[in-house]
């Protein structure tokens, strides 16, 4: 699923290009179960923040299956 939205972000006073990518876990695990024990293949968020226009970054969202 593919997901984009402009923000409006004081605190993002710079031009350029971030990106992060993260493992989702399933709803409700905590600290100590994080990590599944069936094998089960946990999805892909991948968000990239384009800012061209100072406070004003376009953030893209990518979840996928690993």
């Amino acid at each position: 699923m593919l997901k984009a939205r402009f923000e409006f972000k004081l605190e993002d006073l710079w031009v350029g290009v971030f990106w992060r990518t993260v493992r989702l876990l399933p709803e409700g695990a905590g600290m100590l179960n994080a990590v599944p024990l069936d094998h089960t293949v946990l999805p892909l968020q991948t968000d990239w923040w384009i800012c061209l226009v100072p406070c004003f970054p376009l953030h893209i969202t990518w979840e996928r299956e690993s």
